[in-house]
């Protein structure tokens, strides 16, 4: 499904980039398990160590997060909780060829969700896939 359809379908708290509110359940070694608030389409969310900030986090505890990747069929969001207060920056449109640093921010088999490193509050997806002659047409 193409994520412009899935966005439409979904709403707009489901999309990639999006601020949700979450409500912590669950606190673990590896990251925290959180209920996603007044979404009924995505119930959970994760969020991994690399992506909480130094807070403390307890079972009861409301926070924001960013929305870094969705899995409709699980109906599961991978989330990050230091990009959930980001603020928006200056609105300066990227053109081809413009050369940015980044921060990778979820790292997946076929795909990654990166940060520009001079503004936090946009993110984007690259798709990783390993070209050979065959994949293209002649």
């Amino acid at each position: 499904m193409q994520i412009k359809a899935f966005c439409e379908q979904m709403g707009p708290s489901a999309c990639i980039g999006q601020t949700v509110k979450a409500d912590v359940q669950l606190v673990k070694d590896y990251g925290v398990i959180v209920k996603i608030s007044g979404n009924d389409e995505l119930a959970t969310g994760f969020i991994i160590n690399a992506q909480t900030s130094s807070k403390k986090f307890k079972p009861g505890h409301s926070i924001k997060c960013r929305v870094l990747d969705v899995d409709p069929t699980k109906k599961m969001a991978d989330l990050s909780e230091k990009l959930g207060d980001v603020k928006e920056g200056k609105k300066k449109e990227a053109k081809v060829g413009d050369e940015h640093k980044a921060i990778v921010e979820l790292n997946k088999d076929s795909f990654v969700v990166m940060s520009l490193k001079s503004d936090r509050s946009k993110i984007g997806f690259c798709i990783l896939h390993n070209f050979n002659k065959d994949d293209i047409e002649a």
